[in-house]
């Protein structure tokens, strides 16, 4: 009688928890979702502007004028655009 007793009580630890635990469903379970996506515009800090110059003549000294001529108007012509706190560096 006792054995049975202690194999019952023992029956009963064991199937007790199984019988009271929750069976969690996955569509059933509440969810939180969340998306989002963020755009910032802002101002460029730095701009490399590369140009070449090429003048062709049979004297090198004319070419030479010319295309300094040539460099001093992009310079210039670049100078009036850019912002006046802008640093612009032209590399010769």
């Amino acid at each position: 009688m006792m054995k049975t007793i202690i194999v019952s009580l023992a029956m009963a630890a064991i199937l007790f928890p199984i019988a009271f635990a929750q069976n969690i469903n996955p569509a059933s379970t509440p969810v939180i979702s969340v998306s989002g996506s963020s755009e910032i515009k802002v101002t460029p800090d730095k701009a490399v502007i590369t140009v070449s110059i090429e003048t062709i003549d049979k004297d090198v000294t004319v070419s030479k004028k010319q295309n300094d001529d040539i460099v001093k108007k992009v310079v210039k012509a670049v100078s009036n655009q850019v912002s006046p706190k802008a640093i612009f560096r032209p590399i010769l």
